[in-house]
């Protein structure tokens, strides 16, 4: 039913091949990245991982403004993707290591709605500025303020440690 369908709408609008086929690989992207972090995670610790995760990032999302190329700017997706399935895969250990089980369905709650909320606000601000910019500045804004939050991510996470919170002593 959705190969057909899929087929229909590439019948009905063939320039959307390319765009439907990079959501299609990113998202694996996505489902790889849980495996991939996590296991990095389980080597060098849950904070060092969010460091890389979120520096490389920046980095990304820098270069995403910047690429004219079809195929690096899909790369780059891929790669953002990989990350953000690596924060799925990566946090609730994160949480457990740092907060322990009495605190860890409070904070992985919290977290998740902070998550959810982010995925409600962000595509409404992006849509806020396509309106009210020309599409290439539009995405560009986007790909600073996606930058700017993951550098306060990255800032935030270098206090952090992989020791466990004990309250009274942070």
């Amino acid at each position: 039913m959705f190969l057909q369908q899929g087929l229909e709408i590439r019948a009905l609008h063939p320039g959307l091949r390319g765009g439907a086929g990079l959501v299609a690989v990113s998202s694996l992207f996505n489902g790889l990245g849980r495996f991939f972090w996590g296991g990095i995670s389980d080597r060098i610790g849950r904070v060092q991982t969010f460091r890389i995760m979120l520096g490389t990032q920046v980095i990304a999302f820098i270069a995403l403004m910047l690429v004219g190329n079809p195929w690096l700017f899909s790369a780059l997706v891929c790669y953002v993707l990989l990350c953000y399935g690596g924060g799925f895969g990566t946090m609730p250990s994160f949480v457990l290591d740092v907060f322990g089980n009495k605190l860890m369905a409070v904070v992985y709650g919290t977290i998740l709605t902070a998550w959810s909320v982010a995925g409600v606000v962000g595509p409404l601000c992006v849509g806020v500025m396509k309106d009210r910019f020309p599409a290439h500045q539009a995405a560009t804004y986007s790909f600073i303020t996606s930058a700017g939050f993951l550098v306060i991510g990255l800032a935030i996470s270098s206090a952090l440690s992989n020791a466990r919170f004990q309250r009274g002593t942070r």
